[in-house]
């Protein structure tokens, strides 16, 4: 009864929202209003009872932004209703056992004492439960290969990429280095190497300007960024990991 009646009264919620505030805001954020709901009409089951099943938000709030999408009233029915059975079982139980407390012994009673441990590991298990559900979901649509080619595939050839790629080359595993850009990642071509070698090149400029204090002839660097910045680019092909680097092995 309460499980039936709490996803009645939320459809009822979304019923009076969808007919008070769906037109007004979809008149008001058209564009986005348009991407939400394609994405709701692929996955918006999903989305729901996720949000159903681990009780993180309001139900009242979700009943309300539910209806602001284009997920059909059946479908949010029917997903309530499963999403927030389990809790609903749960939350029932440990109020049962509560209103049969007679007296102080009845409070470490096995029953109730179970009904409470159940109340906090719910929760944990619900959320294992969506992250096992979103991974079948995810590897449903590639079917499990009969034998690997690679031990080891590495995504983004970057400062951890190519240590990880290197090592597994080391012990003859047979290794996949995947890289959409630039070898090396950030730190390489636009962070740690660009920066330390334009800060090479600003502090010796600094201490050519401070020769006086040493009882040298003062020095105004002729500074020529073209020059600086190819320098930089340099250093960059130097240390890059290419086939063509002696200091970097080919990996299989």
């Amino acid at each position: 009864m309460v499980s039936f009646a709490y996803s009645i009264g939320g459809l009822l919620a979304f019923l009076v929202a969808r007919y008070l505030l769906r037109d007004t805001v979809a008149q008001r954020f058209g564009p986005r209003m348009a991407a939400i709901d394609a994405g709701m009409r692929r996955d918006g089951a999903w989305y729901l009872f996720a949000l159903r099943l681990v009780p993180a938000f309001p139900f009242s709030l979700i009943n309300l932004l539910m209806e602001l999408t284009a997920i059909r009233g059946a479908t949010f029915y029917w997903v309530s209703q499963l999403g927030m059975l389990p809790g609903t079982l749960v939350y029932v139980n440990a109020g049962t056992q509560l209103a049969r407390i007679d007296s102080l012994t009845d409070i470490v009673s096995p029953a109730l004492l179970v009904s409470f441990a159940l109340l906090g590991v719910f929760p944990l298990l619900a959320k294992r439960g969506l992250e096992l559900m979103r991974r079948c979901r995810v590897h449903a649509r590639w079917p499990r290969p009969r034998r690997f080619d690679r031990n080891h595939i590495v995504i983004g050839a970057g400062a951890a990429g190519l240590v990880t790629a290197y090592i597994a080359a080391a012990v003859k595993a047979k290794v996949t280095l995947i890289e959409a850009h630039r070898m090396g990642g950030d730190c390489l071509n636009f962070g740690c190497v660009p920066s330390k070698a334009l800060i090479a090149a600003s502090r010796l400029a600094q201490r050519m300007r401070e020769a006086g204090r040493l009882g040298l002839a003062l020095v105004k660097p002729a500074s020529s960024f073209r020059a600086v910045m190819a320098r930089v680019h340099a250093i960059i092909q130097a240390i890059a990991p290419t086939p063509a680097s002696s200091a970097i092995p080919r990996w299989p």
